[in-house]
């Protein structure tokens, strides 16, 4: 079934539908999974514009990746927060898992940072970025802050906050976007292996990047290391290869 599950994920293209979802157009694509916009469509003719993440074609029959997808769906839906990319929906088709988020219209930190400083610049303005700061610390806090059913802390630690991951709004909100590879209490499909290294090296904890225990502490770190990284220009360590680094 799960063999036949990954043939069937090549029919993914634009024009698609998943559920009632119609995909319009594939957005990105990342280790493990694809980013599509998409319409909503309802009765009375409701339709919304939403984001889709599905799992890769060539991963749809590990079982390994179907779980950090469901994992991921579990954790991000418990956090409501106006700086957390909202969950809506979680669903299959053909064998093919869709997590249905909604539709953020703006754009990646780093790329805010090419528009306000042009060709090679790298900083973005004190003020605009103690803004952009605050509300991504307001969303990993409330990330850092969700339980469990029985009141439990679920010790969520997003591991991956960096430019790329901070959608800055054409409104003026950002939001924290990208739980993919989080850690928390009750995820099934975590690799929990001492000495594994999962993020981007330049925003890393040293705790993380030395494959230690982490914690919300190592999202601060990341945190303060992407906010650096737009004042001074560069990113706090930096070296011809990553281990060096």
């Amino acid at each position: 079934m799960l063999v036949r599950a990954a043939s069937n994920a090549a029919w993914l293209a634009p024009g698609c539908r998943l559920d009632r979802y119609d995909l319009l157009l594939q957005v990105a694509e990342g280790g493990m999974g694809s980013l599509w916009l998409a319409r909503q469509e309802g009765k009375h003719g409701f339709d919304r514009i939403v984001a889709i993440k599905t799992i890769l074609p060539k991963l749809a029959s590990d079982a390994g990746f179907r779980g950090m997808f469901l994992d991921e769906a579990r954790v991000v839906s418990r956090i409501e927060h106006p700086h957390v990319a909202q969950v809506l929906d979680l669903g299959e088709e053909r064998g093919v898992l869709f997590l249905v988020m909604e539709w953020i219209d703006g754009e990646a930190l780093n790329k805010v940072a090419g528009a306000c400083g042009g060709e090679g610049e790298a900083t973005i303005p004190v003020g605009i970025l103690g803004r952009v700061m605050v509300d991504v610390c307001e969303g990993l806090h409330a990330a850092h802050e969700i339980s469990d059913d029985d009141g439990l802390p679920l010790g969520v630690v997003h591991r991956d906050v960096s430019p790329h991951n901070l959608l800055v709004g054409f409104r003026g909100t950002t939001k924290v976007v990208d739980f993919g590879i989080a850690k928390a209490r009750n995820r099934m499909g975590q690799d929990t292996s001492v000495g594994l290294v999962k993020g981007k090296i330049a925003y890393m904890a040293p705790e993380q990047a030395m494959g230690a225990e982490v914690d919300r502490r190592t999202d601060v770190w990341s945190a303060g290391a992407t906010m650096y990284r737009f004042l001074a220009g560069r990113v706090p360590y930096a070296a011809s290869e990553p281990v060096a680094t």
